[in-house]
């Protein structure tokens, strides 16, 4: 059987509070954008649904990369807490990085509110982490996500790059494939979606680089732009870019479309299906097949557009 993992990304659970003292600061932009955006475009009635198609796809290990949570309040994270417990009980192990939602104030970071709430699914030794898969392939967790006064930046630290290259320089002996997974994107343009600075990952194409020098093929998994994308590298061929539509967004007004990305992890390379489930015909999938950035390719599922491949300028 092909080892397999499945990848989700930007649950935002969120909750309104009008307790003035938790609205000091950039939560109170934030918990206005809830009130008249968020909760609206995020409905997560179909949990139950989602986990139960988890089960049936039958891949052990869920990967989500951030954004748990809409203000990084409490509430939110409990709620994201008891959706990942019960995760766990359909038999999916869970896997994690944190997004800039779950860093969003500085309070919440200096409390640790992700790594206290979620703490059965974060690693205990933090991140940069490393852990394997079924059959023994690497995957490899990276924290991006750092709060701002007012921004969404990301960053990648010396510290990460320096333990992370030294984690790659002893997985290069191996020869196997490689998963890497972070909130943010590391190129900044593509056809379906365009990063504004205040947006962006601060080091990213030191990252880049690092995972394009890694001597097997690399899948970098990331969250943040809610789009479901996915993309060969044009510069280094053996590094894939993907990200995955959020499962509990709405598209329009009525139920959101759950959806989820199966990925595949063989010898030489990887397989991608997109699932999305369709409020008149069920689930539907559809397997990716990665574009170079230079054929500007895009691939369609039902109505929506899922898969796309980059700009011909990602340093911008």
């Amino acid at each position: 059987m092909l080892d397999a993992i499945i990848h989700i990304t930007d649950l935002h659970f969120w909750s309104l509070t009008a307790n003035p003292f938790r609205l000091l600061g950039k939560r109170a932009v934030g918990q206005l954008n809830v009130l008249f955006h968020r909760r609206r475009h995020f409905d997560h009635s179909g949990g139950a649904e989602l986990i139960s198609h988890l089960k049936e796809v039958g891949a052990p290990l869920l990967l989500i990369t951030g954004d748990f949570t809409s203000t990084a309040m409490g509430e939110e994270f409990a709620q994201a807490a008891e959706f990942l417990a019960q995760v766990e009980q359909a038999g999916v192990k869970v896997a994690l990085v944190p997004g800039n939602h779950d860093r969003y104030t500085f309070r919440s970071t200096r409390r640790r509110l992700l790594e206290g709430m979620l703490a059965p699914f974060c690693p205990k030794d933090g991140w940069p982490h490393l852990l394997r898969t079924r059959s023994g392939n690497p995957v490899l967790l990276l924290d991006e996500a750092r709060p701002n006064p007012f921004s969404a930046r990301g960053a990648v630290t010396e510290r990460d790059l320096s333990t992370a290259a030294g984690l790659l320089e002893e997985l290069a002996r191996e020869g196997r494939p490689l998963i890497a997974a972070g909130h943010y994107p590391l190129l900044t343009r593509t056809p379906l979606y365009s990063l504004r600075p205040g947006r962006r990952l601060r080091g990213a194409q030191r990252l880049r680089a690092l995972l394009a020098g890694y001597p097997a093929p690399v899948l970098y998994l990331y969250g943040h732009v809610h789009r479901s994308t996915f993309f060969r590298d044009h510069d280094q061929s053996r590094l894939f870019h993907l990200s995955t539509k959020p499962p509990f967004m709405r598209r329009h007004r009525g139920a959101a479309e759950l959806a989820l990305t199966h990925v595949g992890i063989a010898a030489d390379g990887f397989e991608v299906h997109w699932h999305r489930r369709a409020a008149a015909t069920g689930w539907e999938i559809e397997e990716a097949n990665a574009a170079t950035l230079a054929d500007q390719h895009s691939y369609r599922l039902g109505g929506g557009r899922l898969a796309c491949v980059a700009a011909n300028d990602p340093s911008r």
